[in-house]
């Protein structure tokens, strides 16, 4: 059976920001809470409104 995932990486980062607390507020459009932060996915990328800032996984 082949993938037909697109993505991957992104997938993978969204399963480390639910394993780091992070939980799913929508699937369409696909939004996430992560502490303080927001983050909505769009062409391909999690996006946040708030100002610019890396987020450190523990």
């Amino acid at each position: 059976m082949s993938e037909h995932r697109q993505f991957l990486a992104l997938r993978a980062y969204v399963d480390l920001l639910l394993q780091h607390g992070a939980c799913i507020l929508a699937r369409e459009p696909l939004l996430i809470r992560y502490g303080e932060r927001t983050l909505h996915y769009s062409c391909g990328m999690l996006l946040c409104d708030d100002e610019i800032e890396v987020v450190e996984l523990a």
